[in-house]
């Protein structure tokens, strides 16, 4: 490995390419662009006017700006002037930035005006703040521009002259600041990766790289801006993250190179099976048939004819866009492999913070779905105490392992012993060397039984269902039962989808179908709903630590007051509104306030049934009929106040009173049925059909006997002429047929059924209907229309 330091090999690539573009950033105007040679430039002017301020070798310098050229040249700036850079998070909050400051002893800021504005008198250890952005600086603010403009070149030869192991970042991880740790990366570590890196010969100088991960993170530093500026690349900064401006630049600048992380992936892995999913039956079909061709030629011979079947899929991103590339997190293995089927060439990498970053890498052509790849040139990993799988925590050797962690020697003899860094992380490595991640040692759930569950892979099995959009599980302190909790956020585009408006039960329900594969241990137990997003890192790994406090406060009436907008609380306070108010409360017993965006379910506790209550005493109450198509647009208390007062100006009266909740269900039981719903239900079956049934009764009762060993007990006790209701517990989809079969056969012709129109209306099936004397519905739309059809 090379002996240069970062700077020298700084000032090396730009005084060979001074004339070739390295940057471009979207401006209002278009785009600015940056040669090498004004990056050096620039960089030296920044020394320069360090050196003038009386900074000295070793002086640490903060940096809290959004991705720019601007950040590379302060960056660059203060290695430049034989200091040490201390790259912060823009979007921590002021405390958290004044106690990282504090730690690193940083005297001096580089940083944006846009956040600095709100910073009152800035923070006690900065003697001198350059904004970014500043119109018009000041004693203690300078505007970087006029240091750009003003401020003449240091000369290269009269720099410090800096050592490999000097210190060249103190970087802080994403998580929690309340104990800060600094890890000290030297010239040598994030030279050595630069050069591990390379030597894998991935990409080329004719690539071009769009930086959309914040550069604060090691992860995003090296491989958006070391990686591609040494390697003689373009980088691109857009100047907004949203989507469709985002592929529209990497359309017109041709990136090649895509750096993301598992969260960005998914959304984009997302909108691409979305759009799949939108196509026919038809197109979808032959879709699969060529998908499934393309994988098998590309499996035998590497050649990537899905790039042409999901031609405009890849016209989205560019033609030319040649690697997505993740890290920071483990990605899902369906989602790798979905990628992969779609054309795309995905590459999984793993690091850490503490190696520079990158440790291993997944090379192109060389895949293994599920695996962050093999080491890079010049990195050593071993499993330390692999159990019967082999999995163990990882342990890492090379030049890249950190310098130590800033002003906490304790806590670097205990991560690195024997030259080998203790990462924290569990995994395994096959015969081939391909490092597999387990998950966190630190997030590791230990039950009182001694198994050990890893979070992320729970995590990552729940959210098949398309109504959670994310989840955290842990092991409350409170649970003394030894089972998992979790936070469940839901995906609500997805139950308006469907027109879906029980949120618990339908998450319920979804969870124990997907618990049952799973063995006892491994289930959740108990869950919350959050309207929120999980609390994460700007690498967006979940904030573990922090579920158990959400999981208390999701039911704890004591939690922060709600607030109502102006026109909110206009509406609530009409005379619609206060009726609505002060009958939720009445019907609810509700003693805390109601809020207008209170979910009816969530936040209040209506169930399905009490919702059924509810809308029938409203009706009463004002004198109107909601229809089930109004009631699935019913989810918060705005939403429902707003409906009563449409419909009462549409001619509904309220009567001033309301009903006993007994009477009720009178109402919505023995209401008038339509005809509608019973068109396809053969309620006087002629002979033939009676015979037709039978057979298929003894079909079906042989089959299940044979396979499922069907026993039936005390047939006898039920009487033929009822009546009855019989309720199966959901053990399967087969529970319909069980009882159909296990009934005696004079009670089974008298027995009608409600089924999932989803299932029952579909083509293949439908004309079952009249003979299996089955009335479709949707339970969660037509709610009140199933329990009459019942009555």
């Amino acid at each position: 490995m090379s002996d240069m330091t970062l700077t020298e090999r700084y000032v090396k690539t730009c005084r060979e390419r001074s004339d070739q573009e390295i940057m471009r950033i979207k401006e209002a105007a278009g785009w600015e662009l940056y040669t090498y040679g004004v990056l050096l430039e620039s960089s030296l002017k920044v020394a320069a006017w360090l050196f003038a301020q009386g900074f000295e070798r070793h002086d640490k310098a903060a940096v809290i700006m959004d991705n720019s050229p601007q950040w590379a040249v302060c960056y660059f700036g203060i290695l430049l002037a034989g200091g040490i850079a201390v790259p912060l998070d823009i979007q921590a909050s002021q405390k958290d930035i004044a106690t990282l400051i504090s730690d690193a002893q940083a005297r001096f800021l580089f940083t944006e005006e846009k956040i600095s504005s709100s910073w009152g008198r800035g923070f006690d250890d900065i003697t001198k703040t350059v904004v970014l952005g500043l119109q018009q600086g000041g004693e203690d603010a300078i505007a970087l521009q006029d240091i750009l403009h003003n401020s003449v070149p240091r000369a290269v030869e009269d720099l410090p002259v800096l050592n490999p192991d000097d210190t060249a970042s103190i970087l802080y991880s994403s998580g929690t600041t309340s104990d800060p740790k600094g890890i000290e990366l030297s010239h040598k570590n994030l030279v050595s990766n630069f050069e591990g890196i390379h030597a894998l010969k991935i990409c080329s100088s004719k690539d071009v790289f769009i930086s959309i991960l914040p550069l604060f993170h090691a992860y995003s530093f090296m491989a958006t801006l070391l990686y591609p500026l040494f390697l003689g690349c373009k980088i691109v900064y857009p100047k907004t993250m949203q989507s469709d401006a985002l592929l529209s630049v990497m359309k017109e600048t041709e990136v090649t190179i895509l750096v993301g992380v598992p969260e960005l992936f998914y959304k984009i892995h997302k909108s691409i099976t979305d759009r799949i999913n939108a196509l026919s039956f038809l197109q979808r079909t032959l879709l699969r048939v060529l998908t499934g061709i393309g994988w098998t030629i590309k499996k035998a011979t590497g050649l990537n004819i899905l790039k042409n079947i999901y031609k405009p899929v890849h016209a989205r991103f560019g033609e030319q866009l040649r690697y997505l590339i993740s890290g920071g997190a483990r990605l899902d293995p369906a989602i790798a492999l979905g990628f992969q089927t779609f054309g795309f060439e995905i590459l999984e990498g793993y690091g850490l913070t503490e190696t520079s970053p990158i440790v291993s890498i997944n090379l192109p052509a060389k895949v293994k779905i599920g695996s962050v790849g093999k080491p890079l040139p010049g990195v050593q990993v071993k499993i330390e105490n692999p159990n019967e799988e082999g999995i163990g925590e990882i342990l890492i050797q090379g030049d890249n392992v950190m310098k130590g962690y800033y002003r906490k020697p304790r806590a670097y003899a205990e991560a690195v012993k024997g030259g080998w860094f203790y990462s924290g992380d569990l995994g395994r490595l096959d015969q081939d060397g391909y490092i597999y991640i387990s998950g966190r040692n630190k997030e590791v759930i230990v039950l009182k039984s001694g198994k050990n569950i890893f979070p992320d892979e729970i995590e990552k099995y729940y959210s098949r269902s398309k109504f959670i959009k994310e989840l955290g599980v842990f092991l409350s302190e409170k649970a003394h039962d030894d089972s998992l909790k979790a936070v469940v956020v839901p995906n609500f585009d997805a139950f308006k989808e469907v027109g879906q408006v029980n949120v618990q039960f339908k998450l319920k329900w979804d969870i124990e179908n997907i618990s049952k594969e799973l063995p006892t241990y491994k289930r959740i137990m108990g869950f919350c709903v959050s309207k929120d997003e999980l609390p994460k890192t700007r690498l967006g790994k979940i904030k573990h630590f922090l579920l158990p406090e959400i999981y208390e406060n999701a039911t704890d009436e004591a939690a922060e007051e709600k607030k109502d907008s102006p026109w909110e609380a206009a509406v609530l306070g009409g005379a619609a509104g206060q009726k609505v108010i002060a009958f939720l409360k009445k019907e609810l017993k509700l003693i805390k306030e109601i809020h207008a965006q209170d979910h009816l379910e969530l936040d209040l506790g209506v169930d399905s049934l009490s919702r059924v209550e509810l809308i029938a005493g409203l009706e009463k109450t004002f004198g109107f009929k909601i229809s089930d198509d109004q009631l699935t647009e019913i989810a918060t208390v705005i939403d429902l106040v707003t409906k009563v007062e449409a419909l009462v100006s549409e001619g509904g009266q309220a009567d001033g009173g309301g009903r006993p909740k007994e009477n009720y269900w009178q109402d919505v039981l023995f209401a008038e049925h339509a005809e509608d719903q019973f068109e396809a239900i053969d309620l006087h079956p002629n002979f033939l059909n009676r015979m037709i049934a039978h057979v298929i009764r003894t079909v079906i009762f042989t089959g299940l006997k044979i396979t499922c060993r069907l026993k039936v007990f005390e047939r006898e006790n039920i009487e033929p002429d009822g009546p009855y209701i019989f309720c199966c517990n959901h053990a399967s989809y087969l529970d319909a047929f069980v009882v159909e079969a296990a009934l005696p056969s004079k009670v089974a012709f008298q027995t009608y059924y409600i089924g999932w129109r989803e299932i029952f209306d579909h083509p293949t099936v439908k004309w079952t209907k009249r003979l299996a004397r089955l009335v479709s519905i949707d339970p969660s739309t037509e709610l009140i229309k199933a329990m009459r059809a019942a009555s």
